[in-house]
């Protein structure tokens, strides 16, 4: 079956997902038996103890530690403590001795002094650890002084950035890089064809960003990743449990996983999936009444979502053909269990937003 979408007119941030959950706290913890003592009770609030830090995640391809320690601090000094650089080497190692393997920095922090630092202090098992740093300020190579017009992204400037944080971290490579702040006078295409460059080289190995989902395809493009990751719909970060308002169970995330494949696999099938910036199915947290059989049935409601936008900022719902639709909406009532009654959303956003939560 041959299908044609009317063409809709859609007119025309972000990380810190991972780092140093607790990073204050950490380092507190890790500066004397004193302060650790002081932090035991809200650490255990959090969760965070020596077991927490022996977990792991992944971050693209490198593995680290559950918990950061991000060293943004290290270089100031305050009204009523002034750190030594040995104190700070101190919190650093002992962090590392506890388990922990992500550092975070930037050369805007001191500037460029917390680098120096984190890098003295990681040096004997530097190749033990992941090493995080920033990019993006227009700071003066030689003295850090901000210069306007404040942000620089230029692919030149970023190389040079990058061989002068090398060597203030005493490392070949850094690890994970990531733009403090987004340029919005270098295109995005540019400031990934420098990243690109640099991870050829072996001085970069993750590039990560602060960017809007349009920005991440473009960065996708120009790095050769495949198209099926390149042109993957957006996936919400908190997870399913927002296309499922209300109480969250086992029972409505399993129906809408059910649901939702369905979906997404007859939108490939028939050629919509890369015509549609997002689709999902949704559970109406409702039981509605439904004939099954020769008997009455009260099952949930599903919604299907499908929208096209360039940013996620605006969006516009798609005119998907109605035989599809049918088609769709036949064989979720015929294959997942506790369905009577498929819907499909026509609200643009604004008012509505793209999820439902």
């Amino acid at each position: 079956m041959d299908f044609e979408m009317t063409k809709i007119t859609t007119p025309v941030t972000n990380r810190r997902d991972v780092l140093a959950a607790a990073g204050t706290l950490a380092a507190a913890a890790f500066a004397s038996p004193a302060i650790a003592q002081a932090a035991t009770s809200p650490a255990q609030g959090m969760g965070l103890s020596p077991a927490t830090i022996s977990q792991r995640r992944k971050l693209g391809t490198l593995e680290v530690s559950s918990i950061g320690l991000g060293v943004q601090n290290m270089s100031r000094t305050y009204q009523t403590t002034v750190p030594t650089r040995s104190e700070m080497h101190n919190i650093i190692r002992t962090a590392f001795d506890r388990g922990v393997t992500l550092f975070d920095a930037a050369e805007a922090y001191g500037p460029f002094e917390v680098e120096k630092i984190l890098g003295e202090a990681v040096e004997p098992f530097r190749n033990q650890i992941v090493i995080e740093t920033k990019f993006g300020w227009n700071l003066d190579l030689e003295t850090g002084q901000m210069l306007p017009p404040g942000l620089n992204s230029k692919p030149e400037h970023i190389k040079q950035v990058v061989e002068a944080m090398l060597k203030r971290l005493r490392t070949d490579r850094i690890d994970m890089l990531y733009q403090h702040r987004v340029d919005p006078q270098v295109p995005i295409e540019d400031v990934a064809g420098a990243i690109k460059d640099l991870k050829a080289e072996g001085k970069v190995l993750e590039p990560l960003d602060e960017l809007f989902k349009d920005e991440v395809r473009a960065v996708g493009r120009v790095l050769g990743l495949p198209d099926r990751v390149v042109n993957r719909h957006p996936f919400p970060g908190p997870g399913l449990a927002v296309r499922c308002p209300g109480e969250v169970t086992a029972e409505k995330l399993e129906i809408i996983r059910e649901a939702d494949k369905i979906y997404i696999d007859l939108l490939h099938k028939h050629g919509f999936y890369n015509k549609v910036w997002q689709a999902y199915a949704a559970i109406i947290p409702t039981k509605t009444v439904g004939v099954k059989g020769d008997e009455r049935c009260y099952e949930y409601a599903l919604s299907l979502r499908a929208v096209t936008s360039e940013d996620a900022m605006t969006a516009e719902w798609v005119h998907l053909p109605h035989e599809l639709l049918g088609e769709i909406s036949s064989k979720i009532l015929n294959e997942v269990k506790g369905v009577n009654r498929v819907l499909y959303d026509i609200s643009t956003k604004p008012p509505a937003s793209i999820e439902w939560e």
